[in-house]
């Protein structure tokens, strides 16, 4: 595998318009040579929507390669098809609604030179952006009052300081709580330990996977990796009226409660 690049995964379900934005930002970086987009079975016209974007995209900075499931698997599986899908020795999964910041050559860089496969890498900050009015977006542009700051510093979170800010109800981020480290997201990893993680294990998917960057986080806890926060990376996090979180505000909460649980349990 080549640790010289950085591989792309894309997750994909009816969400093709997005797609184009998304690619023409990963098209920036000089460091990427490869985008994986996973569809999970999405409609025709959604299938043939990212074909076109395909075909019609400049092959000159990296190869795409789409995939399509022959059936529904739901985003967390479907997710780990597409980190495992990847050839280079480090993978950035990334929503197909989000944008990597403008800095990702240099994190990925310094990634490189750390060479810990045990941590899963993600952003200290999100640029939270919304689809709505013009003078709505300028608000978010000028006040920023929706962008989530969770560390000043590279911070390394364990299983153990989990497990203590649930129990005792820490704060260990600036803003929010413990629980937007767990369900953050567009994380960048180490693909052999991610697939023996991941790839290997027959999973009891259940209702509560719908909170699947929460599971994704269990899971690598549990098999005594760590999660790692970087000072100086970040992504553009869209809020869509309508997310899981929005449409199903009673089942996240319960979401949580379960993987807090279960990560209490280990």
């Amino acid at each position: 595998m080549n640790n010289s690049y950085l591989s792309i995964a894309i997750p994909t379900y009816n969400s093709s318009e997005y797609l184009l934005r998304l690619l023409k930002s990963i098209s920036k970086f000089n460091l990427v040579n490869e985008v994986v987009i996973q569809d999970d079975f999405s409609s025709k016209e959604e299938i043939e929507a990212i074909e076109k974007i395909v075909a019609s995209f400049p092959t000159d900075k990296f190869e795409i390669k789409v995939y399509r499931n022959d059936k529904n698997i739901g985003a967390f599986l479907n997710k780990i098809k597409a980190v495992c899908n990847c050839k280079n020795e480090f993978v950035y999964q990334i929503d197909s609604d989000n944008l990597p910041g403008r800095n990702l050559d240099l994190i990925f860089q310094s990634i490189k030179k750390e060479k810990d496969k045990d941590l899963i890498y993600y952003p200290s900050k999100l640029i939270q952006t919304i689809e709505d009015s013009i003078l709505k977006k300028l608000k978010y542009l000028l006040f920023q009052q929706n962008n989530v700051l969770l560390s000043k510093d590279d911070k390394l979170v364990s299983l153990l300081s989990i497990q203590n800010a649930i129990k005792n109800n820490e704060k260990i981020t600036i803003n929010k709580n413990y629980r937007w480290i767990l369900n953050c997201g567009n994380f960048i990893v180490n693909k052999e330990m991610f697939k023996n993680i991941f790839e290997i294990n027959n999973f009891e998917i259940n209702d509560y996977f719908i909170l699947d960057a929460v599971a994704f986080n269990y899971f690598w806890l549990k098999n005594k990796g760590q999660i790692k926060l970087l000072k100086n990376h970040y992504h553009f996090h869209k809020k869509r009226a309508n997310s899981v979180s929005i449409l199903n505000a009673e089942k996240t909460i319960e979401s949580f409660d379960y993987f807090e649980r279960k990560i209490l349990s280990l």
